[in-house]
């Protein structure tokens, strides 16, 4: 142990001391043991393949290589386009969906929940911004939003009476 001290160890020197003996021919369980490796002989010249000698190695490197190429863009082309939320029409009625308003190529937006409140009672200015689309951040805000027109309307049912 003072040697391992004198070769730089600090603190909390710890010594181990192994005695190794020969082990059973089998191993618990009856399981052989793993022979050991030998070395392999070539039967004949050792040649060392390159893609660059076959054609149709190229052919497929080039297309698998396109195709996880054109597999990750479907991949974060679908991830941004079900990003969002909006407030929008959903014939006649003010619904929330996720998604881009519009849609991009294939992926549209997807409805969400709606349904309750038709476009006709609300007035004009908050009818055009709902069929243009509101955008919100999360399914909350647009609850929100929705709620305050809600509370509009019946702000202005209770000063019609």
């Amino acid at each position: 142990m003072s040697e391992a001290v004198a070769a730089g160890g600090q603190d909390n020197v710890t010594v181990l001391v192994v005695e190794v003996v020969e082990g059973p021919d089998r191993p618990f369980g009856g399981r052989p043991p793993i022979p050991e490796a030998r070395l392999e002989r070539a039967t004949g010249p050792v040649r060392s393949l390159r893609i660059e000698d076959d054609p149709r190695a190229i052919l497929r490197t080039t297309i698998g290589s396109v195709a996880a190429v054109v597999a990750a863009a479907v991949l974060v082309l679908s991830l941004y386009a079900q990003q969002g939320w909006f407030i929008g029409d959903d014939d006649g009625d003010v619904a929330v969906f996720r998604g881009r308003s519009g849609g991009i190529l294939w992926f549209d937006p997807t409805f969400e929940e709606g349904g309750d409140l038709r476009l006709a009672r609300l007035d004009d200015s908050t009818r055009a911004a709902i069929i243009e689309t509101i955008p919100t951040g999360t399914l909350a805000e647009a609850r929100l939003l929705i709620e305050g027109f809600r509370n509009n309307l019946r702000d202005v049912a209770s000063n019609d009476r």
